[in-house]
């Protein structure tokens, strides 16, 4: 009985899995190829390039950035050398407060461009620590989770309001 339970959920999970698609072949499987990202910062007012800050690239699952660079005077930077797939970019102050992040892509052989914008953040408020409404939930990844986990969620829901009889003998009804 607790089998067949488990194979409805399992089936049921695989299914959602199967209706969202596939993961990224770039995330699945990181490329050798030298990838690179480049582009600007700027401030909140959209015009003024945000000289002097770190730019951290840091590939999902990984502890320490892959690559970082800081930005010169027009808000430029490159960050090279790089293996193809998804990155957090971190950009930080001489501080090394978090101001901003972005999730981006480095295709292999190809150089990104990224521009990005400095937010209007409270006095005392960071990346690391984003206002309300703001976060993982916000996030194509998060979403994602939160839609499969309803799925899971309505699986073991519905199948517990199913009565599951397998385990009690039967009799047929035969006439005489």
């Amino acid at each position: 009985m607790k089998a067949n339970r488990l194979m409805k959920l399992v089936t049921v999970a695989i299914a959602a899995a199967l209706f969202l698609g596939p993961v990224p072949t770039a995330m699945a499987t990181p490329s050798s190829a030298d990838a690179r990202l480049a582009g600007r910062v700027f401030d909140k007012d959209l015009v003024t390039p945000a000289a002097s800050l770190t730019v951290a690239a840091t590939s999902l699952g990984a502890k320490a950035p892959a690559a970082s660079s800081r930005t010169d005077k027009d808000g430029r930077f490159e960050l090279a050398a790089l293996p193809a797939g998804y990155y957090d970019l971190l950009i930080s102050d001489a501080k090394g407060q978090p101001l901003a992040t972005a999730r981006v892509m480095a295709k292999a052989g190809e150089k990104t461009t990224v521009t990005m914008a400095l937010p209007d953040r409270k006095p005392g408020e960071s990346a690391a620590a984003p206002a309300a409404g703001e976060g993982f939930l916000s996030t194509p990844t998060g979403k994602v989770t939160v839609i499969v986990g309803a799925a899971i969620i309505l699986a073991v829901a519905a199948n517990s309001l199913v009565k599951d009889n397998s385990s009690s003998p039967v009799s047929p009804n035969v006439p005489k």
